[in-house]
C-alpha cells in the first residue's frame, strides 16, 4: 500500500483504501461541492469495478463509506490501521487523533 503524507489542523490523516487492482490517488478537501461529488461518484464506480484507489481526505464520513480499510495517520506515523466498518464504529479514534 502506497501512503501519502496529508494533515490537517490537528496534524493528522485519514487514508482509506480500496481493496483489487492498482489505481488512482484522490483528494476532495477544497473543491466545489459538484465537484467533490462527482469525484465521489467516480471512486464509487471504480470500486465497483475492482479498481484499487488510495483516497486522503478530510471528509470522515465519506472515505469510511467509500474504502475497504482506513489508516490514520499523525504527523506522517500510522497510528490506527483498521476496516472501514471498524473505524466507523470506533469515533473516538477520529476523536482523538483528527479532533473531530
Amino acid at each position: 500500500m502506497h501512503i501519502r503524507k496529508a494533515s490537517n489542523a490537528a496534524g493528522g490523516a485519514l487514508i482509506g483504501q480500496c481493496a483489487s487492482k492498482p489505481g488512482s490517488a484522490a483528494e476532495t478537501e477544497g473543491l466545489a461541492p459538484f465537484v467533490a461529488r462527482e469525484i465521489w461518484r467516480v471512486i464509487a464506480a471504480l470500486r465497483q469495478d475492482g479498481v484499487a484507489t488510495i483516497i486522503v481526505d478530510r471528509n470522515y464520513g465519506a472515505v469510511p463509506a467509500h474504502t475497504d480499510r482506513c489508516a490514520i495517520l499523525v504527523k506522517g506515523q500510522i497510528i490506527a490501521d483498521l476496516p472501514s466498518g471498524e473505524l466507523r464504529s470506533r469515533p473516538e479514534l477520529l476523536h482523538r487523533h483528527l479532533g473531530v
